[in-house]
């Protein structure tokens, strides 16, 4: 599952990919009308039938804001109509190209933003128990909401990135002191 384009990035080690400017309208002089319809053409016609691609990830992470919504609302709408340009722009054709495309959501809200333009539905379900606290009910009950939102929505769900534990290497990997599955 290639993962065609990155929304997340890290002040201690930025991994790169798009960043607002790409997206939002008049931001930057770096923005051109169909800036990435090669790229999208190019990948959709060398891997159109390659049995390894299960399915095209659009985007690692989009809507991935530190602030509130209400403050980002012009952001995340030219975001989406970016993501939406891709999905329905670049389409894979030929025979046997039957590969979904989809951009993963941090939350139900996320995936819930994503139903529209996406084929599987994906989460990236982290929980650590410790970091900030985070009950492990809680924790399962949020995947049951994502559980129930797929099957309402009549999409397949797969969770491409997900980790559980403890930020405690110990607990993480049942040390002596108390086991993971306490």
């Amino acid at each position: 599952m290639p993962v065609l384009f990155n929304r997340w990035h890290d002040a201690s080690l930025d991994y790169g990919g798009i960043y607002i400017d790409h997206f939002l309208p008049r931001a930057s002089w770096v923005q051109r009308d169909k800036m990435f319809d090669s790229y999208m053409e190019t990948g959709d016609r060398q891997h159109a039938s390659d049995p390894r691609v299960f399915a095209w990830d659009l985007c690692n992470e989009p809507f991935a804001y530190g602030c509130p919504s209400d403050e980002v609302a012009d952001i995340a709408k030219a975001e989406f109509q970016w993501l939406e340009g891709l999905y329905r722009n670049a389409t894979v054709e030929g025979e046997g190209a039957d590969h979904r495309r989809h951009p993963p959501g941090r939350a139900l809200k996320g995936i819930t933003q994503m139903r529209p333009i996406s084929d599987i539905l994906s989460i990236h379900p982290y929980w650590t128990a410790d970091s900030p606290p985070f009950a492990k009910d809680d924790y399962e009950k949020m995947l049951d909401e994502y559980a129930a939102f797929a099957a309402k929505a009549g999409k397949a769900l797969i969770a491409s990135e997900t980790c559980w534990g403890s930020l405690d290497d110990a607990k993480r990997v049942g040390g002596r002191d108390r086991p993971l599955h306490a």
